[in-house]
Formats: structure tokens, sequence, C-alpha cells
């Protein structure tokens, strides 16, 4: 879900039935956030979680 307020996007999605501890998640995220789609492929392909 996409959404546009005051020229800033907001995006947001929903996992379900993940086994990770979302700590775990935080800290792949933080490591993937503002990264080009194709760097942070690459880098989750690459690296082990």
């Amino acid at each position: 879900m996409i959404r546009i307020i005051k020229k800033k996007v907001e995006v947001s999605a929903l996992g379900k039935h993940i086994c990770m501890s979302a700590h775990k998640a935080r800290r792949v995220i933080d490591q993937i956030r503002g990264r080009s789609y194709e760097g942070s492929t690459y880098d989750t392909r690459t690296h082990a979680l």
C-alpha cells in the first residue's frame, strides 16, 4: 500500500507466517533501507540471513 501525503511517500508492508524474530527482521530492513532495488536484492540473496 502506497499513500502520497503532502509530497511524502509512505509505504507499509505486512508479513504473515514468517519464521523470523521481529528484531532480526528490523536488522535486515535497516541494512537495505535506502539502497536501490538491485543492490538490496543482491545483498539479501548473497548473504545469509
